[in-house]
């Protein structure tokens, strides 16, 4: 009784094990989805999206009419004193409604909104780059985990193949004792295969974990990758994806609108050591006397007029920062011109190594196929007592070594065409 409420126990132990474990079957595109979701730099750019549409709103505000409306009323407990005589005042209201609306400014309103303008498009734009850098780093997080899988299962296969080596031996000498040395080493292959199958489960392991942090997966959830790697590959034509480095890729325009924000910021200054025109008017309604006011005692009164300031001399700071805004009109075009040819080589470097992983993907997966055919060769010959068995050692050693080089080349083309698509601010399949 008392060992069957222990099983009992145990269950019930391993039940709630099982049942706190929650699966979370994640593909490629939901990763991309999730990681976007959980991403506190994309949300920092909204965040900074936001700020700009204040700014632009800011001085937008400055080219519309200004309306204010300022009230006073006093109670004098002693005397008012103008020009040194006092005045019997007891009570005062003063109240005015005014109006200003900037005629003409030399072009520094108008600048200053076009900056805004371009500094609300930076900030789109660099949300965009944001996304596509989350989007680049998912997927190879998943990658890199599918990769780490692939390893596993090779590690596994490679394990398998020293287990049946060892049978064949042991099979092959069942009436009677096998070679001490060929036993030794066979078991000492086992042996050293296990430690391999560990080493690739804890990076497999990790893999997920990196991959869960990326898309906001709790570590205590286990990831299931629902999607596999593509099999066959697409030469891309390096004339059509540099026809895609146009304006319209994102970290183009970015630079694009860094030099039309510099421009109308030294526009903005320019225009500070020019008049502006403004238009003014006001209505007053107001009174004083010794009684408390009454309707009687306030009077209405109003202007309109035009006002014209000038800064005439300011020290020369305001030249001066027209000066800097000039130099940082230049330093972004100069920006443009370096990064635009960054981004042509780099396009270039990503897409030969491209180039070069297709074409010798075939290699890769022949190399495979024939290390599996001379592999077999080997097997079948050692059972016969045709071959050796360092010959049948060294023939698994090239299968498990062609087997990572495909698992890499595979894991390399994907990850590599994630860059080119990241370059152009694409999607993969976009390219192919």
């Amino acid at each position: 009784m008392k060992s069957l409420a222990i099983i009992l126990n145990v269950l019930l132990v391993s039940i709630s094990s099982f049942a706190a474990t929650t699966v979370h079957n994640v593909s490629l595109d939901e990763a991309v989805k999730l990681a976007k979701e959980n991403s506190e730099d994309l949300e920092l750019s909204i965040q900074a999206i936001e700020n700009n549409e204040s700014i632009y709103r800011e001085v937008l505000g400055t080219a519309l009419p200004q309306l204010t409306f300022d009230a006073t009323w006093q109670k004098y407990f002693m005397k008012p004193v103008f020009f040194g005589n006092a005045v019997d005042l007891n009570y005062q209201l003063s109240s005015t409604l005014s109006v200003s609306q900037t005629l003409w400014a030399f072009g520094r309103v108008g600048a200053a909104i076009d900056a805004a303008k371009a500094g609300k498009q930076l900030g789109e734009l660099d949300k965009q780059l944001t996304e596509d850098q989350i989007e680049y780093l998912a997927r190879a997080a998943y990658y890199s985990a599918l990769f780490s899988k692939k390893n596993l299962e090779i590690a596994n296969q490679s394990l398998a193949s020293a287990k049946q080596n060892l049978s064949i031996l042991q099979q092959k000498f069942s009436g009677g004792r096998p070679p001490q040395s060929d036993l030794v080493r066979l078991q000492a292959d086992v042996a050293s295969r296990i430690p391999q199958v560990k080493t690739a489960e804890l990076n497999y392991k990790q893999a997920k974990w990196s991959l869960a942090q990326v898309i906001g997966v709790s570590l205590e959830e286990e990831v299931n990758l629902t999607t596999k790697f593509d099999q066959a590959f697409k030469v891309l034509a390096y004339d059509k994806l540099k026809e895609k480095l146009n304006d319209k890729v994102p970290s183009i325009q970015a630079l694009d609108q860094s030099i039309a924000y510099a421009a109308e910021s030294a526009k903005v200054y320019n225009a500070a050591d020019l008049p502006t025109i403004t238009a003014v008017a006001a209505y007053s309604y107001a009174g004083a006397g010794s009684d408390p006011l009454t309707s009687e005692d306030l009077r209405s009164s109003s202007y309109a007029g035009v006002n014209i300031s000038w800064n005439i001399w300011d020290g020369g700071s305001t030249r001066a920062k027209a000066q800097q805004a000039r130099i940082n009109k230049k330093i972004a075009e100069l920006t443009k011109k370096k990064q635009l040819e960054g981004l042509e080589l780099k396009l270039a470097q990503t897409w030969k190594t491209y180039q070069t992983l297709v074409e010798s993907h075939d290699s890769a997966k022949k190399a495979v196929q024939l290390a599996e055919r001379s592999f077999k060769i080997a097997q079948k010959r050692f059972r016969t007592g045709q071959t050796s068995l360092t010959e049948m050692n060294s023939t698994d050693l090239a299968l498990t070594q062609a087997r990572i080089g495909l698992a890499q080349n595979i894991f390399a083309i994907h990850d590599t065409l994630a860059q080119l698509a990241n370059i152009l601010s694409l999607n993969p399949g976009e390219l192919l």
